[in-house]
């Protein structure tokens, strides 16, 4: 899988989390949005009186990307439905580190109080707070915050800078009625609008880990169309505000975007959990790799190593 460089690290997006990692990454390289985040953000929100994370010396943020559920006359009775997009981020203030784990939608877990299922199946069941449990019984670690994408917003930045420019790598066809998902992409080199984009981002026909890696080369590709439009910043951070929801609070996504500056390539980790093929196409956790992954993942910090001698 390919290494997602700065952008995806201290992106409160993923799958993923795209807009903001953009946002921030963009900021730390480029003059003219690094003063935009500080002028144009701090002007809208107001610099906080304090950190907001004051005393946490590292912040987890659960990412998810949901379906809508819709009944059979193609109306909305749930925003949102099954998740397809879990990605678990691992904020380390007190190092200036950034870790970043990929949870496959199909992988079973039993949470109390339910049977095992597939983790994407829980968030109709029992919302964030379910499925934030199941990512504890998972991986040892309770999320701090959630946030929920709305592609909606995700859609709209794309369509703000004029559409990304992205490599298709095959042909991409897939219409779900149900979900009102028509994904109709042929292969090579083009420019994406919103809806094209969405259908890119979530395009089911393969593994989810290869889902993974076309968000993370998406990332990239959006960030490159940012470059070309400062002139639309303004707007762009109302939209990455949309994006995120109620699970981030304006100061919190500010804070992030800065904490990402001080955050250098080396330091970012990325990674998914580690997992086993089943019967039905389930995905069942692999328990004794779980630590080194996710220290390889950046979400534990390694111990220190042992000298000889001592």
């Amino acid at each position: 899988m390919k290494r997602i460089l700065l952008w995806v690290a201290y992106s409160v997006l993923c799958l993923a989390a795209l807009a903001v990692g953009s946002l921030a990454g963009l900021a730390s390289s480029h003059p003219l949005m690094h003063a935009f985040v500080i002028a144009e953000l701090g002007s809208k929100i107001g610099l906080p009186p304090k950190d907001p994370f004051e005393g946490m010396d590292e912040m987890f943020l659960l990412v998810l990307g949901c379906d809508e559920t819709r009944d059979p006359a193609g109306r909305v009775v749930s925003k949102y439905g099954r998740t397809d997009t879990l990605q678990l981020i691992r904020f380390d203030f007190r190092n200036d580190a950034v870790g970043l784990l990929h949870i496959p939608r199909d992988t079973v877990v039993a949470v109390s109080g339910y049977s095992a299922r597939r983790i994407n199946a829980l968030f109709p069941a029992g919302g964030e707070e379910l499925t934030a449990s199941a990512v504890e019984k998972l991986t040892g670690i309770r999320p701090d915050r959630v946030i929920v994408l709305e592609y909606a917003a995700i859609r709209d930045m794309v369509d703000l800078v004029g559409g990304v420019e992205i490599y298709v790598p095959k042909r991409m066809k897939y219409d779900d009625e149900g979900g009102r998902l028509h994904i109709d992409l042929r292969p090579g080199l083009q420019t994406l609008n919103g809806k094209q984009a969405i259908g890119f981002l979530r395009y089911r026909l393969d593994s989810d880990f290869f889902r993974g890696e076309r968000q993370q080369d998406f990332l990239v590709a959006f960030k490159q169309e940012l470059t070309h439009s400062p002139s639309k910043m303004a707007h762009m951070s109302d939209l990455v505000l949309e994006a995120v929801g109620s699970g981030l609070t304006r100061a919190e996504v500010r804070h992030l975007t800065l904490f990402g500056q001080h955050v250098g390539s080396n330091r970012i980790k990325q990674g998914k959990l580690p997992v086993v093929e089943g019967e039905e196409y389930q995905l069942f956790l692999l328990k004794d790799d779980l630590e080194q992954a996710l220290i390889d993942s950046g979400l534990r910090t390694p111990p220190p190593p042992v000298v000889s001698g001592q």
